[in-house]
């Protein structure tokens, strides 16, 4: 969170309170009660991408399983594993990656 929530850094998600706006993100902290959101803007490229390989589907939401899994980890939100807890609806874990903090 910015020090001064009327003035969020630039590209940051956020409206200031005073504008009465939200985006999706704040409006699934604020509203909906979630812990962690996120929205992601895709090029063309890769929306198209996308829409006509399921192998790319599956990396990037491999990709994003994996920085999930890594966030609250590290962040011990959870008591026990999220992979413990996850369908593994493709048969398989998602890939392990080096931590960016140093940390495995």
């Amino acid at each position: 969170m910015p020090e001064d929530l009327e003035d969020p850094p630039h590209l940051s998600g956020m409206w200031q309170p005073s504008s009465g706006r939200h985006t999706q993100t704040q409006q699934s902290h604020t509203f909906a009660g979630y812990s962690h959101a996120v929205q992601l803007e895709m090029s063309l490229a890769l929306r198209r991408a996308l829409a006509h390989d399921k192998k790319v589907i599956d990396q990037l939401a491999d990709c994003l399983v994996t920085v999930w899994l890594e966030d609250v980890s590290e962040s011990r939100l959870l008591q026990k594993p999220l992979q413990q807890k996850l369908p593994n609806t493709r048969g398989r874990r998602p890939p392990v990656v080096a931590s960016s903090t140093g940390g495995s």
